[in-house]
């Protein structure tokens, strides 16, 4: 399994393949990029933007920053919770009163799992959370009825080693405002 915590820099001339992890400058910033498929570094495909090769960042529609890209898709036993925040006023004989608190009141937690997965993709997904360190928020999209990108964090993470070359990752994202 690659290292997660070792990553290099992009170099041209140099093969690619699925979910390879890079360094390379954006904007004048050293960030992290993913690669989409197997290629040769040569012909420009450095890692950008609107690479056809890599992925990383992407522009949040709403605020307009560059924020990191999660890029893969969790398993299908994904499970979504919403909880509103309300303010509740309480008067006699049991009426209450309740007034929506904020906002933005209705933030979604999910937790996801990525199931029967390569060491390579896992530790790319590793790679993306520890990076993060539960302090960046990034852009996901869930899968339908949810299938919005929306900024979120990921507070806790865990990998199981199946066997061989078969790894279950589970986390817990928490939808946040910025």
């Amino acid at each position: 399994m690659a290292n997660i915590f070792s990553v290099n820099g992009w170099e041209s001339g140099r093969t690619y393949k699925t979910h390879d992890i890079v360094t390379h400058s954006l904007n004048g910033k050293k960030k992290y990029f993913y690669s989409l498929q197997d290629h040769s570094s040569d012909g420009g495909s450095a890692p950008g933007l609107n690479s056809a090769y890599w992925a990383g960042h992407s522009y949040h529609l709403l605020t307009s920053k560059l924020k990191p890209l999660f890029i893969w898709r969790p398993s299908y036993n994904l499970t979504v919770s919403a909880t509103p925040s309300v303010i509740i006023t309480k008067f006699g004989d049991g009426y209450e009163q309740r007034t929506i608190d904020g906002i933005n009141n209705l933030l979604l937690e999910a937790d996801l799992s990525f199931e029967a997965r390569g060491s390579k993709e896992t530790a790319a997904i590793l790679h993306f959370f520890s990076a993060r360190r539960a302090q960046e928020s990034f852009l996901l999209t869930l899968p339908h009825p949810y299938d919005l990108p929306k900024l979120y964090v990921c507070r806790t993470w865990s990998s199981n080693y199946v066997f061989y070359d078969n790894y279950s990752i589970r986390a817990k994202i928490e939808e946040v405002t910025g």
